[in-house]
């Protein structure tokens, strides 16, 4: 258990603390404006998973309720003769007129093995079938969940740490990606696709979002925690020199430098984690080190094996197990790491990885005999 005197600069709000509250603000502010205006386009009223192979969106699930012809597993491949990809973006002034409340359009869809063509009529959104079609799906209510819980504890490590770079990198962080779960309960579709505004929106600002500021944030936090590295001591602008590349690719690179950029960042703040581990020799920054780096590789190495494993065609996951393990590993992650900043209570992470494995362990054993028993 942690008992050292915390440094009065710590608990002490400054001017980078204001900048990085501010800039929370702003960005859940965003997200509300982004909901709010996309709240007002017209809609067939269906949630949808965008996909690449092939093209297209697929229909999951009615969230309005009303009479339509799509089905659930319909794969939408054209709308008006255009391909449904982002070739439509170029021709989005020939659909603008045409995608009104009222009016019907003509689909074609891949259902069974087969092209057909329907006609669907768009509709307004609802707010109140919105919110019960949310409260009807457990996984999406427990990811908007999570992501309370998450946000409410790095705000509270923030207000408790506020002069702490690292409670403020967390804080940044976990405020982006509870943004794009937010977004994401709001389907979007070809409405987004269509419309300029929500097109630009959903895009490029968001791409400042998970291609500029979370990098940054990830980054930064690592140079900072449990306490800022050497080099960055000596350098203070170094963490911001991540955030200024990730804006160079965004004006003029626009599209995969900035993945893979995103990518990049998540593995090299690991890196600099690990060495941080190493290097580190004290009890308590050792201590906040084996929480804090057990939480990302938790967090996101639970993810970076679901996403090798389900691009690379070994295994197939339906989005709902997505939204099932994402929700489980960034609220393992944010609490590890938030316990780490404050520095309260930390117990020996090896006991209780040493014992989680060993219970767990147990269990897949008895119930390998339950069920054998069962099959025998």
């Amino acid at each position: 258990m942690e008992t050292q005197t915390l440094p009065n600069h710590e608990t002490q709000f400054n001017r980078s603390s204001w900048l990085i509250l501010l800039l929370v603000v702003l960005s859940l502010s965003y997200t509300i404006l982004d909901l709010a205006y996309r709240f007002t386009l017209p809609t067939d009223g269906w949630e949808v998973n965008e996909g690449s192979n092939p093209i297209g969106f697929t229909y999951t699930n009615n969230m309005l309720g009303n009479p339509s012809p799509i089905e659930s597993g319909d794969h939408v491949i054209a709308l008006e003769g255009i391909t449904a990809d982002w070739e439509i973006i170029p021709h989005s002034h020939m659909l603008q007129e045409k995608w009104q409340e009222g009016a019907t359009l003509e689909y074609t869809i891949v259902r069974d093995g087969e092209q057909v063509h329907i006609s669907v009529t768009l509709v307004n959104w609802q707010f109140g079938k919105w919110v019960t079609a949310i409260l009807r799906n457990p996984l999406v209510l427990l990811g908007i969940l999570s992501d309370a819980v998450l946000v409410s504890l790095a705000g509270f490590v923030f207000f408790r740490r506020p002069g702490n770079p690292a409670a403020g990198a967390f804080l940044i962080f976990i405020t982006i990606l509870a943004s794009a779960q937010y977004s994401g309960t709001l389907p979007s579709g070809f409405s987004t696709w269509i419309d300029p505004v929500a097109n630009f929106m959903s895009s490029r600002l968001n791409w400042i979002f998970l291609g500029v500021l979370f990098p940054f944030a990830l980054i930064r936090f690592a140079l900072v925690f449990p306490r800022p590295k050497p080099i960055q001591q000596r350098y203070p602008w170094l963490s911001y020199a991540a955030g200024v590349f990730g804006l160079i690719l965004l004006l003029f690179f626009p599209d995969n430098p900035l993945w893979f950029w995103f990518v990049f960042s998540l593995f090299l703040s690991v890196a600099i984690l690990i060495h941080n581990y190493f290097t580190m020799q004290d009890t308590v920054s050792r201590a906040q080190m084996r929480w804090g780096l057990g939480g990302f590789i938790i967090g996101f190495g639970m993810l970076a094996l679901m996403f090798l494993a389900g691009t690379s065609g070994l295994i197939e996951f339906p989005p709902e197990f997505f939204n099932l393990v994402f929700a489980f590993a960034i609220t393992v992650m944010g609490v590890m790491i938030g316990l780490a900043i404050l520095r309260y209570r930390l117990f020996d992470i090896d006991v209780i990885i040493r014992k989680t494995l060993i219970y767990a362990a147990l269990t897949i054993a008895l119930a390998l005999v339950y069920f054998g028993g069962v099959i025998l």
